[in-house]
């Protein structure tokens, strides 16, 4: 496997970088932190791959500070910091929104900049490849005004895309703006109705089209819809089309690939404050193929970045959070035809936001964005490989059918994936040679080992998964028992299924309340198509002068298919302590079992006169020891123990007790 590249160079600029445990496919990742503040961190917006191997990053210096400035920073092939800048006006708001590397090597970088709660220009700064500042250029607006997404066009020059307050002076229209490397304007469009119409995103398509993502309340059925608007070079609108509900749908990144463009962002119902994530399919004639929204069940979700995978389908990036204030990172994967694979979600995290990644051109992904750790918030960096993995099928040992909702994961790594409605699964991982685990509720964990993933190529692997099946044949425990005396009655577990059930059991001593009721073993395994016996032990206290109702509960939860959880009822008729039993016993002896003969379970009795070790064990006829029952000390008395043969052969036994001097030898005879 491949290990996780931490930087430990002399760093330039403010940054430090952090490296961290790999996330799915990683080859590094990397923590933007401020020198010598625990709070003022960059937030990451924007990244561009450069002709050395080296990336561009941009986004906003400080976005808790009261005058923020744009973030820019040059980070090499293997994740360490080359230089950083924040650049901007002391008496204004400036953040970075994308970066493009121009034919000469220098970056244009695009955003907006505006003071106070409105961003009215448009802005872009020329930086050379190490970080000088060359140039700025501002395009202002009496209102909102934006720079979202700029692409290197094959003339060289640049085209942006993003929105301005349109001719009514009311509601923005989307913008289009060419320029050249050096920030000298081309031209510019507009484009929108009598609503508020967004640029987010923009690609530069077949015989020189310009395909812009969009968010659009003047087309399309309600509030915002995803607005996909095809131009020719120069701007002229060719195509449009939207794709939402009546609640509000919102565009962020996008990606294409082969005649196809893929479109990431968010939906909500109307009036909700719930987001689901979205996705939108389409060609590059303006043709939608689908729309869908995806959950992974929480409450805040949002796809912000999407590029196409050499396997098929595209790597999403976002968030998912239980609330808008708990966002955590989310890296997905969702199939040409819509199934979504959800990849990772960084729980580890206090909070986590993936805002975009771009396609690497020596294979894989930079996804960026930000991350709180400790109560500091940190930029954050994802180095992914290039969309080598694994997939394949989970189905049901006994049934064949496929598994639902089955996790089948990496052995020592967070990665996971989750089965679909057709038991399929998808895991993205650079070549090497994996152990894979498969657990869940309804299976068996277990592990598979030595499979090999070569460069861009998907190993399949068909996974067979055995489900545990609970069956609870006590609906109670009825027993009359005497005072100051131990009695111990069995408690049958069985599992029918093939799988391994992992089971637990829980004494709860509710009339009188107290210690009198208890369980050994309280939790345990059942190997498939068997059974566990559980020792209730009863142990009343009570005074000698009539009969007492003693009664308790047990809840015995299994992990099985589905998860089972039953309540067993114990009613203990409590007797006064007999004379004899009053009494230690005035020697040690091993009673004779019963039932004997008997089918899985008997119960042996033993006394003892004082506190000793006590030894039982269980041979078959050939001498070889098949249980033990008791190697521990135990206190002078009466004891009973149970010894269960399922799983053993039917035919002849032996038990052999063994204390101090004491050695005595019964015979069991086992019918099935």
């Amino acid at each position: 496997m491949h290990a996780v590249l931490c930087s430990l160079s002399f760093l330039c600029g403010l940054l430090i970088p952090v490296c961290a445990l790999a996330q799915p496919d990683t080859l590094w990742t990397a923590r933007l932190i401020q020198a010598g503040s625990a709070t003022a961190s960059p937030v990451l917006y924007g990244a561009t791959p450069l002709s050395d191997g080296s990336f561009a990053v941009v986004g906003v210096a400080d976005p808790g500070s009261d005058r923020t400035d744009i973030f820019a920073a040059r980070i090499n092939a293997v994740g360490d910091v080359s230089w950083s800048r924040s650049l901007g006006v002391a008496t204004a708001d400036e953040t970075a929104t994308a970066v493009v590397q121009t034919s000469d090597g220098n970056l244009v970088v695009v955003g907006y900049g505006g003071y106070g709660a409105t961003s009215n220009l448009l802005m872009i700064w020329g930086l050379s490849v190490t970080g000088d500042s060359l140039w700025t250029r501002s395009y202002g607006s009496s209102g909102a005004t934006q720079g979202s997404s700029a692409q290197l066009l094959p003339d060289g020059n640049i085209i942006i895309t993003g929105y301005r307050l349109g001719t009514d002076l009311l509601h923005s229209d989307l913008w289009l703006l060419k320029c050249t490397p050096n920030g000298d304007t081309l031209w510019t469009r507009v484009h929108g109705g009598g609503g508020t119409d967004l640029g987010n995103g923009i690609l530069t398509g077949p015989d020189g089209k310009l395909i812009i993502a969009g968010s659009s309340t003047s087309f399309g059925a309600g509030d915002y819809d995803v607005w996909l608007l095809i131009t020719d070079s120069l701007g002229n609108q060719l195509s449009t089309a939207t794709a939402g509900t009546s609640g509000t749908e919102r565009s962020y990144g996008m990606g294409m690939d082969s005649g196809v463009v893929w479109i990431a962002g968010r939906t909500a119902a109307t009036g909700s404050v719930d987001n689901d994530a979205y996705l939108v399919k389409a060609d590059t004639s303006g043709i939608m193929d689908w729309a869908r929204s995806f959950t992974v069940g929480r409450t805040e979700e949002q796809f912000r970045g999407v590029a196409p995978l050499d396997i098929g389908g595209v790597l999403c990036v976002g968030w998912a959070g239980v609330n808008a204030a708990a966002p955590k990172p989310w890296i997905a994967n969702v199939t040409s035809d819509g199934t979504l694979h959800s990849l990772w979600i960084g729980e580890d995290f206090q909070q986590g936001q993936l805002y975009g990644l771009c396609s690497i051109p020596n294979g894989g992904f930079l996804l960026y964005g930000t991350v709180v750790e400790g109560g500091a918030r940190k930029g954050y960096l994802i180095r992914m490989g290039s969309g080598s993995g694994i997939s394949g099928t989970v189905t049901d040992a006994e049934t064949q059918a496929p598994l639902t909702g089955v996790y089948v994961g990496v052995t020592g790594r967070v990665q996971h994936s989750v089965t679909d409605d057709q038991g399929q699964f998808r895991l993205l991982l650079m070549p090497g040679t994996y152990d894979l685990v498969v657990y869940g509720p309804c299976v068996t964990s277990g592990t598979i080992e030595g499979l090999t993933v070569w460069e861009d190529s998907v190993t399949w692997v068909e996974l067979v998964a055995a489900r545990p099946r609970y069956e609870v044949r006590q609906t109670s425990i009825n027993v009359v028992v005497h005072n100051r005396v131990e009695t111990v009655e069995p408690l049958k577990i069985y599992n029918h299924g093939a799988g391994a059930m992992d089971f637990s059991v829980q004494a709860h001593a509710l009339v009188p309340e107290g210690s009198w009721l208890s369980v050994n073993p309280g939790q345990g395994v059942v190997p498939p198509r068997d059974s566990v016996v559980v020792s209730v032990v009863i142990s009343p206290s009570a005074p000698d002068d009539g009969a007492y109702d003693y009664y308790g509960l047990l809840d015995v939860h299994a992990h099985s298919c589905p998860d089972s959880t039953d309540s067993i009822p114990v009613l203990a008729t409590v007797l006064d302590a007999p004379d004899r039993e009053n009494r230690l016993p005035l020697e040690t002896s091993l009673r004779a079992a019963y039932p004997n003969p008997f089918n899985a379970v008997t119960r042996l009795a033993y006394s003892l006169p004082r506190a000793a070790h006590v030894r039982l064990t269980v041979f078959d006829v050939t001498g070889r020891e098949v249980r033990t029952l008791v190697d521990d000390r135990r206190e002078g008395g009466y004891h009973e123990v149970f010894f269960d043969g399922a799983g053993l052969p039917s035919g002849l036994y032996l038990v052999r007790m063994e204390s101090g001097s004491y050695s005595a030898v019964r015979k069991l005879l086992l019918l099935k």
